[in-house]
């Protein structure tokens, strides 16, 4: 619970991860792939993250205006959260674990990753493209 608090009190400014998107960029021309396809690999964590966003400022929201906690009362956490009607994934709210966890941990980032798409509910899976979650819930 530590990391969703930090990460709940530690709001960043898009310039925040600049340097973050460069790296990630290098990393992709050293792999041989054009910038040109740069889109096709970013922009669906680019979507994740905002989606991500939205959720942790709605439990920053739920705890400063509710007083609600997920750590002292998770069942009227998750119902004020859910009220909120900004999207939900058990995984970010219930558990903290964000897309930067999940890729921090080499070992466990198939399984996280996967965990982690499955959580979100349908109605989200359905805005942002069904066919991208059926697609790596198909991955072995």
């Amino acid at each position: 619970m530590t990391e969703q608090n930090n990460l709940l009190s530690q709001p960043r400014d898009i310039m925040h991860y600049e340097s973050d998107i460069w790296a990630i960029a290098d990393l992709l021309l050293a792999a041989s792939v054009k910038q040109s396809d740069f889109p096709a690999y970013m922009m669906p964590f680019f979507a994740l993250t905002m989606l991500e966003g939205r959720m942790l400022n709605a439990m920053k929201c739920v705890e400063e205006e509710e007083g609600l906690t997920v750590k002292d009362d998770p069942e009227d956490f998750k119902e004020a959260f859910k009220d909120r009607d900004c999207g939900y994934n058990e995984y970010i709210v219930m558990q903290g674990k964000t897309l930067q966890s999940i890729c921090n941990n080499d070992k466990t980032f198939e399984q996280d990753f996967t965990s982690y798409l499955h959580e979100f509910d349908p109605m989200l899976k359905k805005t942002a493209g069904h066919r991208a979650w059926k697609r790596r819930e198909e991955i072995p």
